[in-house]
């Protein structure tokens, strides 16, 4: 999952589509979120959303799908548009794990 992530990430920072802005906040969360499932360290979230947040994240990475990537103007307009779906259906769930992020940013802090 770890690599997925790092792919996912090398791929994003050389996108330049302005369609793509929208996503990055939410996509980068899900990095984390799933990095953090990957170490254990978060499981508040059920098989089937972090199952649906890695396939998203598969469809994106991969060169070849519905409009491959190299087609200029459109190559990631529908891995924008997965995304976009995905991040709205989890909403909730990115937002319990930004406030568990936060929860233990400041439990470090304290100590």
């Amino acid at each position: 999952m770890l690599a997925l992530v790092e792919r996912a990430q090398a791929k994003a920072s050389s996108a330049s589509n302005e369609k793509f802005n929208d996503i990055l906040d939410p996509l980068k969360t899900s990095y984390r979120l799933i990095s953090a499932y990957a170490s254990g360290s978060y499981r508040a979230i059920s098989l089937e959303n972090i199952g649906l947040m890695v396939a998203a994240i598969i469809y994106f990475v991969m060169p070849i799908d519905s409009l491959p990537d190299f087609i200029l103007g459109l190559g990631l307009t529908d891995d924008v548009a997965i995304l976009a779906w995905t991040f709205s259906r989890l909403k909730d769930e990115l937002n319990k794990f930004r406030e568990w992020e936060d929860s233990n940013r400041d439990n470090k802090e304290d100590e």
